[in-house]
């Protein structure tokens, strides 16, 4: 498919010099440190091996240089090694389909859960037209992040929360605003969510009794009212570690 191009680059772009395979590798790497170089960026080979990644990568996923040349599965951190198997998996997808793929990664790093969005497309070289590795971008995932936005930049919402700053959640109800947040807002569905992604017997009537809790610690009297007070940063959340089960879930998997 060919891009629209203002006519004054059309023709600079057409007498681009063509590039090897390994000259290509070299180009994707220096817009890496020029162009991504504030963003968690890696470069993969067809084979899976780091051949470069940004600071903010290595900051975020524990690696080192001594990680280049080598997979996922001999990085330095703790993250479960089923998720550099899934990785694994979406990339060669990514590589013989030749299209690129967005997908929500799941790590769990001990019993700490992290949500990235990660987006994967095919290295291919215009010149020889051979597929050569991976190009990867993640960035964390922040759950209701539209209404976060629509909430403090049209609305001006603003909340004093100095009368709740001690506050703490139960488990369960930590489990609860969570769901309120990624948009599951009656006592069925979040009973049902519950039930399915934690495999650990709740019933409507638990959770109405700790939304009821929840109203009455934090003054509300809604679901809307909740999440308001966490965009706000008045409730203090952390993901769940049972809700997620750790992988790479493409969005457009069929």
């Amino acid at each position: 498919m060919t891009s629209f191009v203002y006519s004054k680059f059309a023709k600079l772009k057409n007498d681009l010099p063509k590039l090897s395979d390994d000259q290509f590798i070299a180009w994707q790497i220096w817009q890496l440190d020029s162009i991504f170089e504030h963003e968690i960026v890696a470069i993969k080979n067809l084979g899976g091996e780091f051949l470069a990644f940004t600071q903010l990568f290595a900051q975020e996923f524990g690696a080192t240089p001594d990680l280049l040349g080598k997979t996922g599965k001999f990085m330095s951190s703790d993250f479960d090694i089923k998720i550099y198997e899934d990785v694994d998996i979406q990339e060669k997808r990514v590589i013989n389909g030749l299209k690129p793929q967005r997908s929500l990664c799941v790590f769990r790093n001990n019993d700490v859960i992290m949500l990235y969005d990660m987006y994967k497309r095919p290295l291919i070289n215009p010149s020889t037209n051979n597929v050569l590795g991976v190009h990867v971008v993640i960035s964390k995932y922040i759950p209701n992040a539209i209404r976060q936005v629509i909430d403090t930049k049209f609305f001006n919402f603003q909340q004093n929360c100095a009368n709740l700053v001690n506050c703490s959640l139960s488990h369960l109800q930590n489990q609860i605003i969570f769901c309120l947040i990624l948009g599951y807002t009656t006592r069925k569905e979040i009973t049902n969510l519950l039930v399915k992604l934690t495999g650990l017997e709740c019933n409507e009537s638990r959770v109405k009794n700790a939304l009821q809790a929840l109203y009455e610690k934090f003054e509300c009297n809604s679901p809307g009212r909740l999440i308001d007070l966490v965009i706000s940063g008045c409730i203090k959340i952390s993901i769940p570690a049972e809700i997620f089960p750790a992988g790479v879930f493409p969005f457009d998997d069929e």
